[in-house]
């Protein structure tokens, strides 16, 4: 149990509650203890945080409950006001973003991903500039840093995710530390979580393709679209089967029709794949009509 996101949540219950911190640390531990709790200086004995419960009047067992919940619940939140930045749902992200702001977070780590989706959603609305987004991202994910690790978090790798698409600057070091991470299977502290392995495979994949590594998009894009069938996941598998049929075309690869008929297929099955978007790259990269299109 990580006892410093835990004596956070303590400390959010009393705050709540309207408890003075002296008179509730009062016969349990010091103030200095208490800070070095708080600060992950220190694991809290399971003793202390009896005492903590019982001043809060809540039953321990329920606390650690309601604890675990509240970790889920701030985690999904701060994924959720992601997805709509990212999807630049832009008054949904800035409603979501009010609630957020008055929130005291337990997970430092939730707060650090809160901050970066902020600096991309206030620069998708125009409140800052691509400069200043640059800027806070890099300070909040301690940019130097970052690329001493050999392991890296999710809101991490979203910085460097979002660096990667707006910083030209940075997009070659910062691409090459992704992919170095992904050759020694070190994608990381994402582990189970499929969405946020896709979400990086797409911003590398892209960025190959950028730079005219067809092979290399190639072999990420069949990476990304294995992942997505052992997770029986078809969201964005779509987009894989593109970028790889586009690297193929371009190494005059007849195959890519393969994955373009998948698409296809994809579109007739699922309603979120937008056929319009898909209409025009068909006619634009490969002079193909969508409609008329059978594989």
């Amino acid at each position: 149990m990580d006892t410093e996101k835990l004596a956070n949540y303590i400390e959010s219950l009393r705050y709540k509650r309207k408890l003075k911190q002296e008179e509730f640390i009062d016969k349990v531990t010091s103030p200095r203890q208490y800070q070095r709790y708080r600060a992950g200086e220190s694991q809290m004995p399971i003793s202390v945080i009896y005492k903590f419960a019982n001043k809060l009047n809540i039953n321990p067992r329920k606390l650690l409950l309601e604890y675990d919940e509240q970790i889920i619940k701030e985690t999904e939140e701060v994924m959720y006001f992601f997805n709509l930045v990212i999807n630049k749902k832009i008054v949904e992200a800035n409603q979501k973003m009010a609630k957020l702001l008055n929130q005291k977070f337990i997970d430092d780590e939730n707060f650090s991903f809160f901050e970066i989706s902020k600096a991309l959603l206030e620069f998708c609305a125009g409140s800052h500039t691509r400069f200043t987004m640059i800027s806070q991202i890099k300070k909040t994910i301690k940019y130097d840093l970052v690329f001493k690790e050999t392991m890296l978090t999710n809101w991490e790798l979203y910085g460097l995710g979002i660096l990667l698409e707006h910083s030209e600057d940075d997009s070659k070091e910062i691409l090459d530390k992704l992919i170095s991470l992904q050759n020694g299977n070190l994608l990381y502290a994402l582990g189970r979580n499929l969405y946020a392995n896709l979400q990086i495979y797409y911003w590398v994949v892209k960025n190959l393709g950028k730079l005219e590594r067809y092979k290399e998009v190639i072999d990420n894009s069949t990476k990304a679209i294995d992942l997505c069938h052992r997770n029986y996941s078809y969201y964005s598998i779509h987009r894989f089967f593109y970028f790889r049929a586009l690297a193929k075309y371009r190494l005059n690869q007849d195959s890519y029709k393969e994955d373009l008929s998948r698409i296809f297929y994809l579109s007739k099955t699922f309603n979120y794949i937008d056929v319009e978007f898909y209409t025009k790259l068909f006619k634009k990269d490969f002079n193909i009509d969508f409609y008329e299109y059978q594989p």
